[in-house]
């Protein structure tokens, strides 16, 4: 099998089968690397000093923790680790970050969500055309992994109160493989169709 090693990532302490296992330090994974003797998969987390996150008062007497900079040259450090032990061409690296945001400035971010074309802010807009249909047929799970379904119901009582018939219909699934569903709006749409 594949050999892998935990370099200060505490979420491996959550796995109890692990018990601790291929567990290091962080500042090794650094050592490690410039050896060319990583493991095959390696999870590495910064130390505390290295968070970019805006500092906690309880870290006012660590300069260091917040200091975006310091932050991102540990990153860039622990990928020219990976260069100079010869591992960069056969090794992929994800780097995450968690941040929320904290970080502000005076500059209002960007409105990117206009909602402009939303099927829910057509319904008055587009109230004859809809009504002029023969059938709507909506349908979704009420487990959807996206949350369709909240703006589903929405959709639907939009149509309900500008009096365009529909047909809504929630099932038990999310919207994955639910093909099965086309034998309830086959049929409807069949009939709503038929001349």
């Amino acid at each position: 099998g594949l050999k892998w090693g935990n370099y200060g990532g505490y979420a491996f302490d959550f796995i109890k089968a692990l018990q601790g296992k291929r567990k290091f330090a962080s500042a090794q994974f650094r050592q490690d690397a410039a050896a060319g003797k990583l493991p095959n998969v390696s999870w590495v987390y910064a130390p505390h000093d290295a968070s970019e996150h805006p500092p906690d008062p309880n870290d006012a007497g660590n300069p260091l923790v917040g200091n975006v900079t310091h932050g991102m040259q540990w990153t860039v450090d622990q990928v020219n680790a990976v260069v100079q032990g010869g591992l960069w061409p056969k090794t992929a690296i994800f780097v995450t970050w968690d941040d929320w945001g904290g970080w502000l400035d005076h500059v209002d971010p960007p409105n990117v969500e206009q909602w402009k074309h939303d099927p829910i802010n057509l319904v008055t807009k587009y109230r004859d055309n809809l009504k002029s249909l023969s059938g709507i047929y909506i349908d979704c799970g009420w487990r959807d992994q996206y949350h369709i379904h909240y703006g589903s119901r929405i959709l639907s009582a939009r149509l309900a109160a500008a009096g365009i018939r529909h047909r809504y219909e929630e099932f038990d699934d999310d919207h994955s493989d639910v093909d099965y569903r086309m034998d309830r709006s086959l049929p409807f749409l069949y009939r709503a169709l038929k001349p």
